[in-house]
């Protein structure tokens, strides 16, 4: 949804490099994402992709936050942008058996 929605007058901030997911440890940064993932879920309202499942819009909570932004996507890392590690699960297709 992320990816599918982004606002195409806002530099795209990349969730992942090279195949590893990124992690925000700026606060401004941190900042910066929260508000933009608030804007796409303002202006979401019925437009749709067919590529992203309903299921997955009816997931989406209805506001967003800073500190929701952190709680979710925050690793204990040093610098301004870190990868996050290979192995957490939070951000994989499936878990783990």
């Amino acid at each position: 949804v992320y990816v599918a929605h982004f606002p195409h007058d806002m530099r795209y901030i990349p969730l992942f490099r090279n195949g590893v997911r990124m992690v925000d440890v700026n606060a401004r940064k941190l900042a910066r994402r929260a508000t933009t993932r608030k804007r796409i879920l303002k202006n979401l309202g019925e437009d749709r992709v067919k590529w992203i499942a309903a299921d997955q819009y009816e997931r989406l909570p209805l506001e967003w936050s800073v500190e929701m932004e952190e709680k979710t996507f925050v690793a204990p890392v040093n610098g301004d942008t870190a990868e996050a590690e290979i192995n957490d699960n939070r951000f994989a297709a499936s878990q783990p058996q």
